[in-house]
């Protein structure tokens, strides 16, 4: 429903309040200033209906009120007074201000769109009663008020000074299906008919609807109204869902097939190492010299001598100028940088690694030594090495402005 059940309110005792109104032998409330001074004003508490005195003060700047004669703990007094003299001026003016209607109603498609829906269904408005009774029991509750109105229907009138409609009393008067509102007063301290009458009559924030029969349908023609929409959202989200079923198939198809052509070349290059690893040294020269030339006229940087040659059973001049052919060379995929530990892989599933690991370890380090020295790579952290120059014919001219010194 779009009215909330409001939360407790706390207020301090009303015992700490002066009595605003009293309640005559007549049964009507009356300002300390209607009525004579003193215990002459007949009157009593409109909470433990014990006698009270008026009191008019001699300052005009102290409203005048009223006092119990006797000590007594009565607690009850202030509200008391607030509300009955709520009920009374209501059934002499025989009106209320209510607030505007609103009908709200929110809904989120299939979508995921939220549609908020608002209406005013009445203006605010003081509305005029008829056939106004205080305390009349109806179906289970005993609403302060009950009256008719010729916008509204019947009524049910709530005053709220500590005690505000709690969920269950909300429940009763929803099923009881008249029009119910409730006024707070639970601010006014110092009070009197014309301060009442402000809150009562005129325009404030502290009347609210709390059910109208008419929400009710306002919310059923809210859901009639917004039906296409949610329909069509729902047709359109199975269109997506279907696409997206279909899409999610063609992926898996994709990605099964690059899956396969993965594998393939994953066994296809482990079929070229195994080959490669079977050649004999003398061809292994052969297949470097089809790609990089005669032997004569590779750079000697690759043909440089290397103390530790033993790691490996090849020639260290062909394992050297393969190392350069896969990461430094131009035609090779990868020679933004060299890793070490790639390279360390790499020989040692394409060659006979005879030593231990850190002999070989020693052999490659020498080598990619002597390329930094060159000018072909440069050292970085992590056993990574830029590669510098990737072309054999400037091989001499990178080296010689390596070790030019600076001006």
């Amino acid at each position: 429903m779009p009215t909330a059940n409001p939360a407790p309110h706390e207020n301090p005792a009303s015992s700490s309040l002066k009595i605003p109104f009293g309640l005559a032998p007549d049964g009507q409330l009356y300002e300390s200033g209607q009525v004579p001074n003193g215990n002459a004003c007949g009157c009593v508490c409109p909470g433990c209906r014990k006698p009270i005195q008026a009191v008019h003060p001699a300052s005009r700047k102290v409203t005048p009120y009223f006092r119990h004669i006797a000590d007594c703990n009565c607690a009850t007094g202030y509200e008391s007074a607030v509300h009955l003299a709520a009920k009374q001026l209501i059934a002499e003016r025989m009106a209320v201000w209510c607030p505007p209607l609103i009908a709200s109603y929110s809904v989120v498609d299939a979508l995921s769109n939220r549609h908020p829906l608002h209406k005013e269904l009445c203006p605010p408005a003081l509305t005029t009663l008829r056939n106004v009774q205080r305390e009349r029991g109806l179906h289970g509750i005993t609403p302060d008020i009950v009256a008719d109105s010729d916008i509204h229907g019947q009524m049910l009138i709530e005053i709220a000074f500590t005690h505000f409609v709690d969920g269950d009393k909300l429940d009763k008067l929803r099923k009881n299906g008249s029009s119910a509102i409730e006024i707070d007063v639970s601010h006014l301290r110092t009070l009197d008919f014309q301060v009442l009458a402000s809150v009562l009559f005129e325009p404030s924030t502290h009347t609210k609807w709390l059910f109208h029969p008419a929400l009710n349908a306002a919310i059923r023609q809210f859901r009639e109204d917004i039906k296409p929409t949610l329909d069509e959202a729902k047709e359109l989200s199975e269109l997506q869902r279907r696409k997206k079923k279909i899409d999610d198939a063609r992926l898996q198809e994709v990605l099964k097939w690059q899956n396969a052509a993965y594998a393939q070349l994953k066994q296809n290059a482990a079929a070229r190492e195994a080959q490669f690893h079977s050649l004999t040294a003398i061809a292994k020269q052969e297949w470097l010299e089809r790609r990089l030339g005669p032997i004569s006229t590779w750079p000697e940087v690759l043909k440089t001598f290397n103390r530790h040659a033993s790691a490996v059973e090849e020639h260290p001049v062909i394992w050297q100028a393969a190392l350069y052919l896969k990461f430094v060379h131009k035609t090779a995929p990868r020679k933004d940088a060299l890793d070490y530990w790639d390279a360390v892989a790499w020989m040692r599933k394409r060659f006979h690694c005879v030593e231990s690991d850190e002999v070989l370890h020693r052999a490659l380090r020498y080598f990619l030594k002597v390329l930094c020295n060159h000018g072909v790579l440069s050292k970085q952290l992590g056993g990574r090495y830029l590669v510098i120059c990737d072309d054999p014919a400037q091989f001499h001219r990178v080296k010689r402005a390596a070790e030019t010194p600076a001006p």
